[in-house]
């Protein structure tokens, strides 16, 4: 099928949203997935997706995140098939699968020694969170304004820009439901700002359990400076806090050894998940033996000891999901994939620069290799999640959904991942169709 192919109004998507709406919130699973109008998925295969009307599309959103390989990637699959019929969905035990994808981890990425898997990034920040307050016996963490570590209740602070001035280092929440304990113990402050944080630190260090941060902020494609990085390294390892990396999107992505191997920075812990499953549900925390080991069972301690951190999953490293993280990692090793990535991300990350000028449209791109995002009103060099306070949000609703309407799907916010499935044709089309809309604008 071509991603040219229309079947007029999407009304089987329509009608299947309205329906889902009666028994799902929202008629989708999670707030952020949701633009209207909204598409319905019906099958997906490589970097295509195509929804209930037949409408295809070329997938830039890949499940907004995880498929790396894009859709269907048949050495998972053939791999997957293969361990169902051979070996089993789950054991409730140890399995030798577990090193496999271990061993696979701790090749790529620089602080990881030791490894625990979780079935989400959510998890996965929450475990690091929690380690690095048994670890230091202190219950404050850090975390920097406009980036997202998941849903848990420690780290739903300053995770969306709304004010060129905010409040630091204390916010509201960003959902109900969550205490004012909790908030007390979150310390939001600015990203990309060494002399404020080392202000901040220098004053209240010996609170301090965690700094959690993203190498790149996810939901605005703001890239840390390697100062600001080297300056968090310092200032924890001085004042005996854990330095703890969000690399859920960066690492195996941005570079195997993601953000730790771009900067030269290594953080005490790092959170994992995403692409390195290649679309199964996954997370993890990996770092160094002196840290994980303090993760239960210790010995013979397993609980009710505070000197252990409590961590268990049902479906922690089921076999499916470490079968998909050795194989999906043996193929970003082993290929070019990641730099074909790299390289289809910024021809259309430079494509995008020279159609802005080319149209008259003020505007500027973020992200970095297969990340992609881009911004309309702003120009510049982005530093700080602030300064995209004042990005025309209408023009790119509108630019959004007339990709859509030409079978482009970015995540609304006008960002999204280049994965390997994606051909050369794939990106002429993509820009093609940029141009057209740039026209229509």
């Amino acid at each position: 099928m071509s991603s040219q192919k229309k079947s007029g109004n999407p009304t089987k998507s329509l009608a299947a949203h309205e329906r889902l709406k009666k028994v799902l919130p929202g008629g989708v699973d999670g707030n952020a997935k949701f633009f209207n109008p909204l598409p319905v998925a019906k099958t997906a295969y490589g970097c295509r997706l195509v929804d209930l009307d037949d409408r295809e599309y070329i997938d830039y959103c890949c499940g907004y995140g995880p498929l790396i390989l894009g859709h269907n990637d048949p050495d998972i699959t053939t791999a997957l098939a293969e361990n169902i019929q051979h070996g089993g969905m789950l054991y409730g035990l140890p399995h030798l699968l577990i090193e496999q994808a271990i061993n696979r981890i701790c090749d790529c990425i620089p602080c990881a020694r030791m490894v625990r898997f979780t079935n989400s990034g959510t998890e996965a920040t929450l475990t690091c969170i929690r380690l690095a307050r048994g670890i230091t016996r202190r219950d404050k963490i850090v975390k920097f304004y406009g980036a997202y570590h998941g849903t848990h209740e420690s780290v739903l602070f300053g995770t969306k820009v709304i004010s060129a001035t905010p409040a630091y280092p204390h916010m509201a929440p960003d959902s109900a439901g969550i205490t004012g304990a909790v908030a007390a113990d979150t310390y939001v402050l600015p990203f990309n700002d060494e002399v404020y944080v080392s202000d901040f630190i220098e004053a209240r260090g010996s609170e301090i359990a965690a700094v959690l941060v993203e190498p790149l902020l996810g939901s605005y494609g703001v890239v840390a400076q390697k100062q600001f990085l080297e300056t968090l390294r310092e200032l924890t390892a001085r004042h005996g806090i854990l330095l703890v990396f969000d690399e859920i999107i960066t690492a195996f992505r941005l570079a195997l050894g993601g953000a730790q191997e771009i900067f030269g920075v290594i953080p005490d812990l790092v959170a994992l998940g995403k692409g390195m499953g290649g679309g199964f549900p996954i997370g993890a925390v990996a770092g160094p033996a002196e840290y994980m080991q303090k993760i239960a069972p210790v010995g013979n301690t397993f609980l009710g000891s505070d000197e252990v951190v409590y961590h268990s999953g049902t479906f922690n490293a089921n076999p499916m999901a470490m079968t998909a993280v050795v194989v999906s990692l043996n193929k970003l090793v082993t290929s070019d994939c990641l730099q074909r990535m790299q390289a289809n991300g910024d021809q259309i990350r430079q494509a995008l620069g020279a159609l802005m000028q080319q149209y008259g449209v003020a505007g500027t791109t973020t992200g970095m290799g297969p990340f992609l995002q881009w911004y309309f009103g702003v120009e510049g060099d982005i530093k700080r999640p602030e300064q995209l306070i004042t990005a025309d949000q209408e023009l790119g609703r509108k630019f959004h959904r007339l990709l859509l309407d030409r079978g482009i799907f970015f995540m609304p916010g006008l960002r999204g991942y280049v994965s390997a499935a994606h051909q050369q044709e794939d990106i002429d089309r993509t820009i093609a169709v940029m141009e057209a809309v740039f026209q229509e604008l």
